[in-house]
């Protein structure tokens, strides 16, 4: 008996408080055997069984965040056993003659790391995102074996260059004999808290090794041997969703005599209002490919006992276990080894399941099966949640009056009223808000009213400490705790607001609070009473506090004659009148303000009253007027005035001032018409890789006196090659000296000699030339030269293992291009291919050239901007 203690306490030495709960099981296990030795030795456990409890959860905690699980297989098929011949296609298949399973084969280790000092190791890869910190994580290993050091494993990090040992826990084991009566060894599951090592280690590969795990092959009483692991992150991450996040740990055993175990879950929360959106994650052992019946099923465990099978391409319902490893219908590749079939080593499945859990549900029952004649052994020991949650969404609205009425004025009273409302988000979604306090300071140049506090209707006093509102004269502020249960010193609860505008808000979800103020003695005139409250609030499903500020609303003291006030803008849709979103016309424009005392919308001598200038915005305002009927006139001339923008509203208008401002005396310019223009000029630019022709033209040189030519140019003979600087049709090509050079006649030429085409273009109009496509066809009896720029720098988009015939001067850059559809802006159409339309409707009969220029924004000097101009080139052959 001394002994089996020892041994007790050489496997169950626990390293985590919250797994306290596995070790007394165990314990009163082995204890049992002392006592009942007959009975329990020889008898075997039942076949579908919960051997460890999955509850309480390792970890709950709700954040913005999310879990992810990485792992992978440490045996698999040995090429030279037991049907070795077809091991290779059975770690990538899930079908095939044999069986792609563990039993299959005689099973060996998988070693990844080339470390003599480790007999089993592999790795997987993980991604923690950006921001994101790790919260907590756990390693979770299971195998076939009962050796005293199986809790004991090798794991390896991104942050450190070898191996830490980790001494782990035994969460559950059971005998893995296969009905001869005798126990051989044991299916367990171990794990170990390793959240300090991965929140240093972050993104990288993570390894595992010395896993303890029989070989070999199912023979009789053998067990059948296999290995893997799983590390669960939970993170949590400011870009991610809010949500409830659980880590279960536990071990059951599911097999064909009693084919059918359920696993309760308990601990989480789901949002107590909107949709339930879940993923469950899911890790097994002994899962196997082609095994018939094995399902999972998620059950609620409180009327409606809603149930949904889990399926999808990877996990088909009747094989569910098939020793993949998965996120969201995925595989996971990015580890090493990587097969898709880990034979049975561990199945880590992530799945998204909106169907089953309810609004306020804590608990849910996993329930998984196999066939009882068909189906297979496999071992579940990790459950995860990761439920959406959301928060409250409040609005603040404040407005005020004037209760004096009319302009406000020094001594004037101003309510106040703010009605705070939690809706819910734009996909109907939320969460009730708790511990909701609403504090307005009172606004400069005013003083509080004692006895306005108003809750909802009811009066509050302005006293602390007595009821739901005070006035904190020490900060010259409102408070008011709002909700319901709110108390005096603790503000309450508003529910979610399930009605939708114009209908007033569901009740308790919503609270109007109001307070007066007066408005100080001899203020100025256009002084500003700002004002803003401010609410806080803590979402009751996450815990977490938030502040929200309301809308400023902005009074202006007024005691003098009203304002005359409008606005000059571009009247782009033509409705003669100020839309939203419609641009302002610059500062510095003037308009003026008069009495036009014989009705003739001239100014006269002694009728003007006053001249002011637009501001920044387009906005002009004539101050101080006394009441009486005046017109308003803007000179359409005023050189601060856009070129080309005319009136298109009315002007002198008549605006009547009886005690109020005059506002919305607008107007209206009508936008100038767009002419983009693009001009185009072709030259020879290169024969047979000279710049000079038979007949002696100089390519290189602008103009020619054998061959002359007008490219927007007034010249006369003799032809000097300096261009004329008064030019027809645009002044802004760039210098001629060195742009559109080239001939127009080659010449006569023999057959196999080059010719160098290139044609130059100027975005030439008053406005943007848009979604330019230039195409030309390759002249008759000459065949494209697909290679003639390779040696130029390639242009980005394009393939690089391909042929470029095309270049483009674009930018003050010359680069190349292919000639096929890869991405790149031109593309060569070969003789036959079908032309797009810019080519126009001509037979394909010599080829072509299409380009892509897209938008040119116009030249508004010569050479500028450098995205007005360029030149595309191309090389033919004369056959």
């Amino acid at each position: 008996m001394n002994n089996l203690f020892k041994h007790l306490s050489a496997i169950a030495q626990p390293s985590h408080q919250s797994n306290t709960r596995h070790y007394y099981r165990h314990l009163l296990s082995l204890l049992g055997v002392l006592v009942a030795p007959y009975a329990v030795f020889y008898s075997l456990p039942a076949s579908a069984q919960v051997i460890d409890s999955f509850t309480p959860p390792l970890f709950n905690t709700k954040v913005r965040g999310d879990i992810q699980i990485v792992g992978n297989t440490l045996l698999t098929c040995n090429p030279s056993g037991t049907n070795g011949a077809s091991c290779s296609t059975a770690r990538n298949s899930f079908t095939g003659t044999p069986t792609p399973r563990n039993d299959t084969y005689n099973m060996i280790y998988v070693d990844v790391d080339g470390d003599s000092t480790t007999f089993n190791s592999s790795t997987a890869n993980f991604t923690l995102p950006a921001g994101a910190t790790v919260l907590r994580a756990y390693l979770f290993w299971g195998a076939v074996s009962n050796n005293a050091t199986r809790t004991q494993v090798r794991f390896r990090t991104p942050a450190t260059a070898g191996y830490n040992t980790i001494n782990g826990s035994l969460v559950g084991a059971t005998n893995a004999n296969f009905g001869s009566g005798s126990i051989i060894s044991e299916n367990y599951q171990a794990f170990a808290d390793v959240t300090s090592l991965v929140q240093a280690g972050g993104t990288g590969t993570y390894g595992i090794a010395n896993v303890q795990a029989i070989q070999g092959g199912p023979s009789g009483t053998t067990a059948a041997p296999y290995g893997g692991w799983s590390l669960v992150i939970v993170y949590e991450a400011p870009n991610e969703k809010p949500r409830d996040l659980s880590v279960f740990g536990g071990l059951a055993r599911v097999q064909q005599a009693n084919s059918q175990v359920s696993i309760d879950i308990t601990g989480f929360t789901t949002p107590p209002f909107g949709a339930v959106n879940a993923r469950v994650g899911v890790v097994a052992y002994d899962g196997d490919a082609t095994g018939t019946g094995d399902s999972l099923s998620l059950q609620r465990t409180v009327s409606p006992l809603n149930t949904t099978t889990l399926t999808n391409s990877l996990n088909p319902s009747n094989d569910f276990f098939n020793s993949t490893i998965t996120r969201l219908g995925s595989h996971l590749t990015d580890k090493n080894p990587n097969y898709l079939n880990q034979l049975g080593g561990v199945d880590i499945d992530i799945f998204d399941n909106n169907t089953v859990l309810q609004n306020g549900d804590t608990s849910l029952r996993l329930n998984l099966t196999t066939s009882t004649s068909a189906g297979e052994t496999y071992f579940p020991g990790v459950v995860t949640t990761a439920i959406d949650l959301f928060i409250p969404v409040l609005v603040l609205d404040k407005t005020f009056i004037d209760v004096n009425g009319g302009n406000v004025e020094p001594g004037d009273i101003l309510e106040y009223t703010v009605t705070v409302t939690n809706n819910r988000d734009a996909n109907g979604n939320g969460d009730p808000a708790n511990n909701n306090v609403l504090t307005d300071p009172i606004p400069a140049n005013s003083t509080y009213v004692p006895g306005s506090l108003v809750i909802d209707g009811v009066a509050k006093t302005d006293a602390a400490s007595d009821d739901q509102a005070e006035y904190d004269s020490s900060n010259n502020r409102a408070i008011f705790r709002l909700g319901a249960s709110a108390t005096v010193t603790q503000g309450g609860t508003l529910q979610v607001n399930t009605n939708s505008a114009p209908n007033p808000p569901t009740a308790g979800s919503s609270s109007t609070v109001k307070f007066r103020v007066r408005v100080n003695p001899s203020v100025p005139d256009g002084t500003l009473i700002v004002n803003q409250a401010e609410e806080t609030f803590t979402g009751q499903t996450l815990g977490q506090g938030s502040t929200l500020d309301a809308a400023t609303p902005t009074v202006i003291i007024e005691t003098q004659n009203p304002s005359i006030s409008g606005t000059l803008y571009e009247d782009s849709d033509g409705g003669d009148d100020f839309d939203s979103g419609e641009t302002r016309l610059p500062a510095g424009i003037g308009v003026t303000l008069y009495q036009d005392s014989n009705n003739n919308n001239i100014i006269d001598s002694g009728e003007q009253i006053a001249t002011v200038n637009t501001d920044s915005n387009g906005n002009y305002t004539f101050l101080d007027i006394p009441n009486g009927t005046y017109k308003i006139q803007v000179d359409p001339t005023d050189p601060q005035i856009p070129n080309g923008y005319v009136l298109g509203t009315p002007n002198n208008l008549v605006a009547t001032v009886a005690g109020l401002p005059v506002t919305g005396q607008n107007f209206g310019f009508d936008v100038p018409a767009s002419n983009p223009n693009l001009l185009l000029v072709k030259r020879i630019t290169k024969v047979d890789g000279s710049t000079t022709t038979i007949g002696g033209d100089d390519l290189a040189i602008y103009n020619n006196t054998s061959s002359p030519y007008d490219d927007n140019v007034d010249q006369t003979p003799p032809f000097t090659g300096v261009p004329d600087p008064n030019q027809d049709d645009t002044t802004n090509w760039p210098n001629l000296n060195t742009f559109l050079i080239g001939g127009t006649n080659g010449g006569q030429l023999q057959p196999k000699k080059e010719i160098e085409y290139t044609i130059y273009f100027l975005s030439a109009g008053n406005n943007a030339a848009q979604n330019v496509q230039l195409c030309d066809r390759i002249p008759q009896n000459q065949t494209f030269v697909p290679t003639a720029y390779n040696g130029e720098p390639q242009s980005i988009g394009g393939l690089t293992t391909v042929d470029r015939g095309i270049a483009i001067f674009y930018n003050n850059s010359l680069l190349s291009y292919t000639n096929v559809s890869d991405g790149d802006i031109a593309q060569f159409y070969a003789p036959g291919e079908t032309l797009p339309a810019v080519c126009g409707a001509e037979a394909n009969t010599t080829g072509a050239i299409v380009v892509d220029l897209g938008n040119l924004p116009q030249a508004t000097s010569p050479g500028a901007p450098p995205t007005s101009y360029g030149f595309v080139r191309f090389t033919a052959i004369v056959n």
